[in-house]
């Protein structure tokens, strides 16, 4: 393992430890001793949410401890307050068979089973399945409280039966499962007899990146955010603007994000002659100035558990479109009034719901103003509330 603190300028040899010397709990260290775990800190989602929830915790005087499966030299993609401590197992590496997967699988087990005991927490807190079913195994026996946390829908994924299997027989012995929104609580209690708590992602925003008044001189954008994947529906989004691109003229398509099918969007661009007006940012770390220098914020995926960039376009003022990928969706978007929502995979619905936002400024601006209490309900503050009580509760 190497460990590190903050963000790196390089990295440290295994199981060298760098930075402040460690406070401990029972000598008067303040508040509670969290450890973290993610596969990585990579860009996404859940990653996000990592990093916004060990740096709140860390200005509150909690000690943390970030703990990823991916190599010290992996990218960070979030930033991280430097009295965090870092510890990479590099056991994040894809498997080539069955065999293979449950050997590396037992071995990451171990690794993080040595690292608790180790950082002895008072409570362990993992994110996505399949680190939060290899958290609960390495917690085995160790008495300390493991809350699980789910950021995708439970409903769809995992697709794997096995993962499926495993997500059922661990988190019986999780102390707390942590969703997103009421659909997935359901999915818990009906589906497998476990109460879980509902804990909406938190919303950071800048406040130098809200939306400001429009520039009536400048060309005006639409942007969407994510992994290149089937699931996100980029070639929606494509076609929509393609279909709207001569009646505004005026108008530009940004799309952030990287992923498998880059190449055949950006060539059915090309085919389309839309070189000059779509452009393809790839992945940013601050994705929040692109959203200030936007204007309309899209959602076309056909699959969400919480989508952390349609609340971050929302809290900056953007006027958004998203489709109807689940009924959670209502649980952030009012339609009509804090943006647009469409049904999932209609072309039709999603290109007049662009239209209209493109052809109305003052639309625009009426649902970007309201979309910005989105802050209300999941920024920091609020959010933070919820997780101190669940901390309480399982300590």
């Amino acid at each position: 393992m190497a460990y590190y603190m903050g963000r790196r300028e390089g990295h440290a040899s295994a199981r060298q430890e760098v930075g402040p010397p460690k406070k401990s709990h029972e000598d008067g260290g303040e508040g509670l001793k969290i450890q973290l775990l993610i596969s990585s800190l990579g860009f996404g989602g859940a990653e996000r949410v990592a990093s916004l929830l060990a740096n709140a915790w860390c200005r509150m005087h909690h000690q943390v401890l970030l703990t990823t499966f991916d190599s010290p030299q992996a990218d960070t993609a979030y930033a991280v307050d430097s009295g965090i401590r870092r510890v990479s197992l590099d056991l994040y590496r894809p498997s080539s068979s069955i065999l293979n997967a449950v050997t590396e699988n037992v071995k990451r087990i171990l690794a993080l089973r040595s690292s608790i005991k180790e950082f002895r927490p008072d409570v362990i807190i993992s994110f996505m399945i399949e680190s939060n079913v290899l958290t609960v195994l390495a917690a085995v026996m160790l008495r300390t409280p493991v809350i699980v946390t789910e950021h995708s829908d439970p409903y769809q994924i995992p697709r794997s039966r096995i993962w499926r299997c495993l997500r059922f027989l661990t988190y019986r012995n999780a102390s707390k499962i942590i969703v997103l929104n009421e659909r997935a609580r359901e999915y818990f209690s009906s589906h497998m007899g476990l109460s879980a708590e509902v804990i909406p992602n938190p919303i950071f925003v800048d406040s130098q990146n809200r939306h400001c008044a429009e520039d009536e001189s400048k060309r005006r954008v639409i942007m969407g955010m994510g992994r290149l994947d089937e699931e996100k529906r980029f070639d929606l989004l494509i076609a929509a603007f393609i279909t709207l691109r001569n009646k505004h003229p005026n108008w530009d398509l940004l799309i952030v994000g990287e992923g498998p099918l880059k190449t055949r969007l950006t060539e059915r661009c090309r085919e389309h002659g839309l070189g000059e007006r779509v452009k393809f940012l790839g992945v940013t770390k601050e994705p929040q100035k692109w959203m200030q220098r936007s204007d309309i914020f899209v959602l076309s995926s056909s699959l969400e558990g919480f989508p952390m960039a349609l609340c971050e376009a929302m809290a900056c003022g953007m006027a958004v479109v998203s489709t109807r990928y689940h009924d959670g969706v209502n649980e952030i978007v009012e339609n009509g009034v804090s943006g647009l929502v469409v049904p999932i995979d209609d072309l039709d619905a999603i290109t007049d719901a662009i239209d209209a936002l493109m052809s109305d400024a003052n639309l625009r601006k009426e649902l970007g103003d309201a979309a910005k209490r989105i802050v209300d309900r999941y920024g920091i503050e609020p959010v933070m509330q919820n997780w101190q009580s669940v901390l309480v509760q399982a300590e």
